[in-house]
């Protein structure tokens, strides 16, 4: 089994990087191999405004997945670290019209293989369950 630990280091700005200003309570990011080699030039992952709130994070596959709210709508992208920039990647394919959260299926991060279970509901239709593939970028109802 290869080690699936994450690339990249990331946390919220107040607690990470002191010495280069970024938004309050921004998410920002570093490869590990910059930051072990004494780099401390965090990139800006993502920055709340007035109608933009981050609402969780996590790692899959080598990939950051977040998940915010613009204007109480739902939005989601993975960022994959590399050794000097981060590919950012919105995630089209997970519903928005309703009330969703996605979580690793793994409950291992280094057994994690790019699935992810979404859970959506709204107030007229029953709760549903899908499997996204983040590789193949594939949508399957399991529920």
């Amino acid at each position: 089994m290869s080690d699936m630990r994450p690339s990249a280091l990331i946390g919220c700005s107040e607690t990470i990087s002191r010495l280069v200003p970024h938004p309050a309570d921004a998410l920002i990011g570093i490869s590990l191999s910059s930051f072990i080699a004494g780099e401390r030039s965090f990139a800006t992952l993502f920055e709340p405004g007035d109608r933009r709130s981050l609402q969780s994070f996590f790692w899959n596959n080598g990939k950051l997945i977040i998940s915010y709210l613009v204007n109480l709508v739902p939005r989601f992208e993975t960022f994959t670290p590399d050794r000097q920039e981060w590919t950012r990647r919105a995630l089209y394919s997970v519903p928005t019209e309703v009330t969703v959260h996605l979580r690793s299926l793994d409950a291992e991060h280094h057994e994690t293989n790019g699935e992810v279970l979404i859970s959506d509901q709204d107030p007229i239709t029953p709760p549903q369950l899908f499997l996204l593939d983040l590789n193949a970028g594939r949508l399957s109802a399991l529920q």
